[in-house]
């Protein structure tokens, strides 16, 4: 069985601080696993869907190969999504490539 866990906002928001202060405190499973998470429930409307985005703000800092998999798998779902539109495209690479460098 493959279990979604959502946070509170608050937890959210803590979460994410700890990614990026004191990432590797969190072990890379439990990584991927937020990343996975908050772009599946973003999809599903659960939460914000720039949430995921925050989430993906740490990696800069990341080493590990494995939280990579859920947001490329992510990013590459909002790529084809909006790939039709050139504009938000291209809009979406410069944002996202200026949040991660």
């Amino acid at each position: 069985a493959f279990l979604r866990v959502n946070y509170d906002e608050n937890n959210w928001k803590l979460l994410i601080n700890q990614l990026k202060n004191k990432h590797d405190e969190i072990n890379s499973i439990n990584r991927a696993t937020l990343i996975d998470d908050s772009f599946n429930l973003g999809q599903a409307e659960l939460v914000d869907q720039l949430l995921f985005f925050e989430v993906l703000e740490y990696l800069k800092d990341e080493q590990d190969p494995l939280p990579f998999i859920p947001a490329f798998n992510g990013l590459n779902t909002i790529s084809s999504l909006i790939s039709d539109d050139y504009e938000t495209n291209e809009l979406f690479k410069v944002n996202f490539n200026y949040k991660i460098t």
